[in-house]
Order: structure tokens, then C-alpha cells, then sequence
């Protein structure tokens, strides 16, 4: 997966302001048509409802700084491991318990990905079966 970088975003805005399809800019810039349709409805500011028009608008600048801050929002959000599901973690560990089984079989509020970040950081008693 890789970002849009503002040169990319500028070309959205310029071919958004030429009235090109989703598809039609993203065949231009070698991206997924879900791409061009995700970043237009993410990070542009509210379509003008008064003139009813159909196409959001766009501008690169505005879009630039939305994506910006939502990225440095999202790598703040850790998710806490408590005491109390440290210790019920371990539990299912000793028992065996893998911890995908631990992450989808259980009530445990983590992710696999998360768990194994834990893991990893020595909070989870934890080790890799060899096979």
C-alpha cells in the first residue's frame, strides 16, 4: 500500500475540475479506480448542495492537509493492554492457546496483529512454535 503524495493529489484535482470519471483518472495514474473514489470522498471538503452539483469539490492543498492529520491521528490510537486481559491472555496461553485462536475464539478485545505486537514488545508470555 502507498499514499497519494500532493502531486498526485493535485492531478485528482485538476482532472476532478476537467469533470473526468473516477475510472478515466484512474486509468492516467496507474491507481485503483476505489483509490481516486476513496481520497475524493475522505479528503475533500462538502459538495455544494445549492447548485446541486454531482462532483465534489476537490481541492489538493485542502486534501493534503486532511490526509495528513487523519494519518497522524490514527498512529497515536494504541489500543492499552490492561493488567486484567494481560493476565487472562496468559492464561489461554498456558493452556496452548495460539494467538489467532486467542484473538478469534475468545472475548479477548484484541487483534491477532495487536497480540502479536504484545508479544513481540515482552508483555505476553509468548513463544513462536517451531514446526
Amino acid at each position: 500500500y502507498k499514499h497519494l503524495n500532493y502531486g498526485e493529489r493535485v492531478t485528482i484535482a485538476t482532472l476532478r475540475a476537467e469533470k473526468k470519471s473516477y475510472s478515466a483518472i484512474a486509468k492516467i495514474m496507474h491507481r485503483s479506480v476505489s483509490t481516486i473514489h476513496n481520497e475524493v470522498h475522505r479528503n475533500s471538503m462538502r459538495p455544494d448542495v445549492t447548485n446541486h452539483t454531482e462532483i465534489f469539490p476537490y481541492q489538493a492543498e485542502y486534501a493534503q492537509v486532511t490526509a495528513e492529520h487523519r494519518r497522524s491521528r490514527a498512529s497515536r490510537q494504541k489500543v492499552k493492554l490492561t493488567k486484567y486481559w494481560q493476565k487472562v491472555i496468559n492464561h489461554y496461553l498456558r493452556k496452548k492457546w495460539s494467538l489467532e485462536q486467542i484473538s478469534h475464539g475468545s472475548r479477548v478485545p484484541y487483534s491477532t496483529n495487536t497480540l502479536y505486537s504484545y508479544a513481540k514488545d515482552g508483555y505476553l508470555r509468548y513463544q513462536a512454535q517451531r514446526y
